[in-house]
């Protein structure tokens, strides 16, 4: 059997690997919640450029004056990608 470096640490067989996904497993933050807190702020940062879109607001970067349908563009992308963390889901 071979050995396996996982980050600087030396693992012989399976049951010493299968250890590392329980501690890897047993983070306070579990797949889920990660998933849901993340799909949340794609959907925020999203009404927010709709929000910027319909009042009509200024977005500058580096005294560039965005366009407004860039803000129609980055909530269409950001919605999306809110969607595809989210039926990533258990």
């Amino acid at each position: 059997m071979g050995l396996i470096n996982i980050n600087g640490k030396w693992f012989r067989n399976s049951i010493e690997l299968r250890s590392l996904g329980n501690i890897i497993s047993s983070n306070i933050m579990k797949k889920n919640t990660i998933l849901s807190l993340s799909s949340g702020i794609f959907f925020a940062v999203s009404l927010v450029h709709i929000v910027r879109f319909f009042s009509g607001g200024e977005l500058s970067i580096f005294n560039y004056q965005l366009p407004q349908i860039a803000s129609i563009l980055a909530a269409v992308v950001t919605a999306l990608l809110g969607w595809q963390l989210h039926s990533l889901k258990d």
